[in-house]
């Protein structure tokens, strides 16, 4: 098992669409109505299925009390066409509104309180135990010792034809999917897999990474619940099969030498969560054995108390 032994994620090829095109995401359109007393900033042409955090800052600001020159405003857009803001008019009698704005958008949500000692449920089957073991970054691979990587998420050791499960509530916000379908035999590691983005209720994320490309559950815009069905576990060998994740959040980084007030910087944070076991919820140690549970409980946990009350409903 010395492929499994410390797996490494390609954090750089699999971290955030943010690195990328972010404007990509949607652009941010203002609209003025036909009296000319406001307009409109809204979110358009939006085709990330998850959360975007929109940064929208005015340049200048003429004939309204609605906004400050030069301040940043965060924004957090779920549908598209989302409003943002809304400029008034402060004296009719001097015209519309003059402005100039720019903007700078982001994948997820950005400084979301996230709770770190939620219980999620555990990927993979619950008829028996399955081993674990640490991903640690592949930037820390050369530049620190073996046993000083820091874990950055948890790989579970699976079979052919296994399934994997939603760990909690969220919607499937990315789905990545390989450019190429030739793998070596050879290969311990490949950033040409087929991995998914869901997005939680409390901001952080659950990144999936490596099933079957010929079996995926979900699309991107899913609603999933803790136990749903994602795809059958994939292989990079085409021998060990497996599934590893990754639980993340989003938090502006003014160490960062581009961020600005203007222009803010975003940094990927990862935690290792609190997974129910048969033993109770625990933070899985490298290299031991677990078995997953699911329960009311776990299904439950992120929903309001209307909608425990309908599922309750449709049990009876």
């Amino acid at each position: 098992m010395n492929k499994l032994s410390f797996f490494l994620a390609a954090v750089a090829a699999l971290a955030s669409v943010g690195s990328l095109a972010a404007q990509s995401l949607a652009v941010v359109r203002a609209e003025e109505s036909a009296d000319k007393s406001n307009v409109v900033f809204s979110l358009s042409n939006k085709n990330y299925a998850g959360t975007i955090s929109v940064f929208l800052t005015f340049d200048q600001i003429r004939n309204s009390n609605s906004a400050t020159p030069g301040a940043t405003s965060k924004y957090e857009a779920r549908n598209d066409r989302a409003r943002l803001m809304t400029l008034t008019v402060a004296d009719k009698e001097l015209g519309g509104i003059g402005y100039s704005y720019s903007y700078r958008l982001y994948p997820g949500r950005i400084d979301s309180p996230v709770d770190t000692a939620f219980v999620y449920r555990m990927p993979c089957t619950t008829r028996r135990p399955v081993e674990v073991h640490k991903t640690v970054s592949v930037m820390e691979k050369y530049s620190r010792g073996q046993d000083d990587r820091k874990q950055i998420g948890t790989y579970f050791v699976l079979e052919k034809g296994d399934t994997v499960y939603a760990m909690r509530r969220g919607v499937v916000a990315r789905i990545d999917r390989p450019k190429s379908s030739d793998v070596s035999r050879d290969v311990s590691f490949t950033t040409e897999s087929l991995d998914l983005l869901i997005e939680h209720p409390d901001g952080s994320e659950g990144r999936y990474i490596c099933f079957d490309p010929g079996h995926l559950f979900v699309g991107e815009g899913s609603l999933v619940l803790p136990g749903t069905p994602l795809g059958l576990a994939g292989a990079y060998d085409q021998e060990e099969y497996h599934i590893s994740v990754q639980l993340i959040y989003h938090v502006s980084d003014p160490a960062d030498p581009k961020h600005s007030r203007r222009s803010p910087a975003a940094a990927t944070r990862h935690f290792l969560p609190l997974f129910a076991t048969a033993e109770g919820p625990l933070r899985l140690e490298h290299g031991k054995q677990y078995t997953a549970v699911m329960n009311d409980d776990l299904l439950t946990a992120d929903m309001s108390k209307r909608e425990i009350k309908k599922l309750k409903g449709n049990k009876k």
